[in-house]
Parts: structure tokens; sequence; C-alpha cells
């Protein structure tokens, strides 16, 4: 009877198991890989993780920071504890993002309009009001909405010593009509030019700038 030779010595056939190793179950002599299929190594289903989840749910009430912050610290973790819910961190984080948007809108539309000092206006700049009362401080607003006037110009006035108050008051509605016609606008016949000049106590100190305005009709 012809025998088939042993095979070389050192080599094993495609699927051979050393003695005392359980048969294989696998296709072609290859066992499952631990994990596959959503298992654990230890050949448990996966865990959710509840940090993804917990984050997702947080994300719906716009708790924006806390929300994002969770959902990454779960996306670092879910590699090493081998948990599952990419899905719930990464929504997480996209909702809360989409929270910013509406929050800074809501927040700058509550947030009182600022105030300046008027030599801190600058052309293009609308005020709430100007009177005698306002002149230590204005409050800037849209000049899209209602608003007091308009700064179309400013100016410095010519440095020395002190001229009065008489002369300040000239210098400035000089200034400020001149630049209102070589601006070349055209405005509502009962609209009035307003000037804001320096007083002798910040002539040197402050600056000697005159602020010119555009006031709406009443």
């Amino acid at each position: 009877m012809t025998q088939n030779p042993p095979p070389p010595r050192g080599q094993r056939l495609y699927g051979d198991m050393s003695p005392g190793q359980p048969p294989s179950t696998g296709v072609l002599g290859m066992r499952p890989i631990p994990g596959a299929s959503g298992e654990s190594p230890e050949g448990r289903p996966r865990e959710t993780s509840t940090l993804a989840v917990i984050a997702f749910v947080l994300s719906l009430f716009g708790t924006t920071l806390i929300s994002f912050g969770l959902g990454l610290v779960a996306l670092k973790r879910m590699p090493s504890r081998n948990q599952k819910g990419k899905g719930w961190a990464i929504a997480a984080m996209v909702i809360s993002v989409a929270w910013i948007v509406p929050i800074v809108a809501l927040v700058l539309r509550d947030s009182p309009p600022p105030t300046v000092r008027p030599a801190a206006l600058n052309v293009g700049d609308c005020v709430k009001s100007l009177t005698d009362a306002d002149l230590s401080a204005v409050t800037v607003v849209p000049c899209s909405g209602p608003n007091g006037g308009e700064v179309y110009a400013v100016f410095e006035l010519t440095a020395g010593n002190w001229p009065g108050e008489v002369a300040v008051q000239a210098n400035g509605r000089k200034g400020c009509n001149d630049r209102w016609l070589a601006s070349k606008r055209q405005a509502d016949e009962r609209s009035e030019v307003h000037f804001v000049y320096p007083t002798e106590a910040n002539w040197n100190l402050v600056s000697r700038r005159v602020t010119c305005l555009l006031t709406p009709p009443m």
C-alpha cells in the first residue's frame, strides 16, 4: 500500500492544530477575532458610553460648554474602554456648537448700548439724545433706528491759549457748517446742525476737538 509522505518537519498544514488546542470554529481554520461584531475581548457585548449619552441629553438644553466638553472626553475614552456611542458624542458636540449663535444673539440684543464721551465719537456714530445733560457721556445707538443725531464730521481747533468760549463757539459753528456744505449731503429742512466743543477746563487736558452732528426733525 502506498502511503503519503509526512509533512516536512518544522512546517504545519494550513489549519493544523497543536496538541491540546480546541478545534477551530472559524472559516478556513481561522478563529473568530475577539471584539468583532460589537463584542468585547471577553466576548461580552460592548457597552454604550454613559458619558456620551449624558453629553447628548445636556446638549438639548443648551449647556453648550459642558455638553461639548463631555462629548469630547467621551470620544477620547471610548477606544481604551472598548465602548460604543460615538454617534451620541458627535451629535452632542454638533448640537452644542449650534446653540452658540442664538445664545450670542440674545446676549447682544439684551446688552445695554455703550456710552462714551462726546470727544470719543467718530464719524458715522449716532447718539440716543443730545442735550446739555448728555455732554459728559452720550449713548451710542444704531443709525438705522431712532436716534438723536449722527456725527458727520470731527476736527481740532487751532492750538494755543484758551481763546474764550465765544470764540470757541464761533469757530466750532463755522467749522461744522463748512464741513456740512462740503459734504454735499441732503437733509430734511427741519434737521439741524449741532456741535460739541471743548470747555476751558479740558482745553489743555483732553483735546480741542469739535464734534459735528446732524439732528433729525423733532
